[in-house]
């Protein structure tokens, strides 16, 4: 009876269990993105570190993290002085100016 009801539940957890596992690549130099996932909640097992990129399997509600997180990311702030933003205006206009006169 014992049997039974164990193999039940085994077949059970393998019929529902329906979760896509995709293979994972990230380019980057710094490798340290690892840390910066977990803080995500995404939970990396079997990693491969290489050189210049990291590679895991993670499942379809982490990869949609991934994507929202992503997009939160692409949001981009300068963080040049006043000063030195100036001078490369500066010359950037000069050669604009400069490059009318080519034609």
């Amino acid at each position: 009876m014992r049997k039974s009801i164990l193999l039940i539940l085994f077949t059970l957890s393998i019929l529902l269990s329906r979760d896509n596992y995709k293979e994972i690549k990230i380019f980057n130099e710094n490798i340290d993105n690892v840390s910066y996932l977990h803080s995500l909640g995404i939970h990396i097992d079997h990693i491969y570190k290489a050189k210049d990129y990291i590679q895991f399997v993670i499942n379809e509600l982490e990869i949609e993290e991934l994507e929202i997180n992503q997009k939160i990311s692409k949001s981009w702030t300068p963080n040049i002085n006043a000063e030195k933003r100036n001078n490369y205006l500066d010359n950037w206009t000069k050669a604009v100016e400069k490059s009318k006169n080519w034609i």
